[in-house]
């Protein structure tokens, strides 16, 4: 798959599915196509044990094997106090991370949340791919389409 390769190539850049959370398409569509889960970040996190003082390492540990990434939101929680890129980027050094983005993006900028709210979040974004689910009539089609974040 030529994306994962893409991502390979340059360690750490991101790739981010944007749209609405029952569209699932194109994360499984990468896990049909690469025979691994959609793992839930939610899930994995709120397993036992319980995380230690630092949720950070807690995350890229229990994350350390997982491709396909979603059910994102609680690393906006503002009492972790993870910077989801940040952990994006050190979890795609290890090897190639699709993470669904549970917000928007648009002009070079990741956002999440409504502006003042506590979970508020905004960061510019460079490096990375966005993945942006669209309409397919044929089962072949891509079920996204792909814009690359210089």
């Amino acid at each position: 798959m030529s994306l994962l390769a893409e991502l390979g190539a340059a360690p750490g850049r991101l790739a981010l599915v944007v749209g609405s959370e029952p569209d699932r398409g194109p994360l499984d569509a990468f896990a049909r196509a690469l025979d691994v889960p959609v793992v839930s970040v939610g899930r994995t996190l709120t397993e036992p044990p319980a995380p230690p003082a630092s949720p950070s390492a807690f995350a890229l540990d229990r994350l350390a094997t997982a491709t396909l990434l979603d059910d994102t939101d609680i690393l906006f929680t503002p009492e972790l106090q993870i910077d989801p890129l940040l952990l994006l980027r050190d979890l795609g050094r290890r090897y190639p991370r699709i993470m669904r983005w549970p917000g928007t993006i648009q002009g070079g900028r990741a956002t999440y949340s409504e502006p003042g709210r506590r979970d508020h979040h905004e960061w510019p974004i460079s490096d990375a791919i966005v993945l942006r689910p669209r309409v397919v009539r044929f089962p072949d089609e891509m079920p996204y389409s792909i814009e690359r974040v210089p």
